[in-house]
């Protein structure tokens, strides 16, 4: 089993080996995530065959076997990424793993910066069509007045509630980004 976050809410998500880079739809947000780990490697990684030495002399033994990425790089729900390699072809399994999620989280980002700029776009056009305030009237006009200025704080606070959520995510993609770029430089200074 390959244990995830799912890039969009966070939610930790349980998919079968045999689905890396497979596509799946989170059971929470509804949104498509990619079983991370697919790409990298099979599912079942080959095993090298020993050389044959010739008769009489001792045999040369194969290379220990790789461990998919899958297992070299974990990704915590809290959104820090755990690492352990003990080669440096495993090393650079592992990095090709972060720079794949890096763009999957990158994905993830634009996606909730273009919904903000929907929900932005709404505000504006409905802002546009309003109208101004009224005017004059005397007390009948301070009461208009104040019925439009609570409607328009109103929708300035729906404007607000709806992308609270959105920053947030944006916020947590970052902190993932930031945290897969500091196993990145670590990496590229292990393969070095």
């Amino acid at each position: 089993m390959i244990s995830f976050a799912c890039p969009n809410c966070q939610v930790l998500l349980k998919a079968p080996a045999d689905k890396a880079g497979a596509s799946s739809k989170c059971p929470s947000c509804k949104r498509s995530v990619i079983v991370p780990g697919g790409s990298v490697l099979p599912a079942t990684p080959v095993q090298p065959v020993a050389q044959r030495a010739p008769i009489g002399s001792r045999s040369v033994p194969a290379q220990p076997p790789l461990r998919p990425a899958s297992s070299c790089v974990r990704f915590l729900p809290n959104g820090q990424v755990s690492i352990h390699v003990s080669n440096v072809a495993e090393a650079k399994l592992a990095l090709s793993e972060l720079r794949t999620k890096k763009k999957e989280l990158a994905l993830a980002k634009r996606a909730a910066i273009q919904e903000q700029r929907q929900i932005r776009a709404g505000y504006t056009s409905a802002v546009r069509q309003r109208g101004s305030k009224f005017v004059g009237g005397g007390s009948i006009g301070r009461i208009a007045r104040g019925l439009q200025t609570a409607s328009r704080d109103a929708t300035r606070r729906q404007l607000a509630n709806a992308l609270a959520p959105l920053e947030d995510r944006r916020s947590g993609i970052d902190a993932r980004i930031l945290a897969l770029d500091a196993a990145i430089v670590q990496l590229q200074r292990y393969i070095q």
